[in-house]
């Protein structure tokens, strides 16, 4: 995602204000200036243990049953979380979409129209 308007102390406050949901385990994957000025940042988040709180799991395994696969990926939550910490002025564009911290989350069907599954199901959070 590309998140313009902040510093790269702003984004880790952020992280670690999310990280309190999820017992420290989201950390970037990349955390680049996107811009000369860097306030414009390229960020991906990941977690440190894919068993922990906030990893992604795959869609296949929640409508074909099956055993979980486990992601190393951030989970919906955790992407929420962070976006939400981030100062007002933020503005995040990712997915084709453009959002700012406080926004209402958006799920979107990453499954299908037999089998919908939605980004917020793709993990162990509550």
């Amino acid at each position: 995602m590309l998140i313009r308007n902040v510093t790269r102390l702003d984004l880790e406050k952020a992280l670690a204000e999310a990280n309190k949901y999820f017992e420290g385990n989201v950390i970037f994957n990349r955390c680049e200036p996107a811009n000369q000025k860097q306030t414009a940042w390229n960020v991906t988040l990941k977690v440190k243990s894919s068993k922990g709180k906030g990893a992604k799991v795959s869609h296949n395994a929640k409508f074909w049953g099956g055993n979980l696969r486990y992601l190393p990926c951030a989970c919906w939550h955790a992407h929420g979380y962070f976006l939400d910490a981030l100062p007002p002025e933020a503005v995040v564009h990712t997915a084709g979409h453009t959002v700012h911290p406080g926004d209402t989350w958006q799920d979107w069907n990453v499954g299908s129209q037999l089998y919908p599954v939605y980004f917020s199901e793709l993990c162990d959070c509550p």
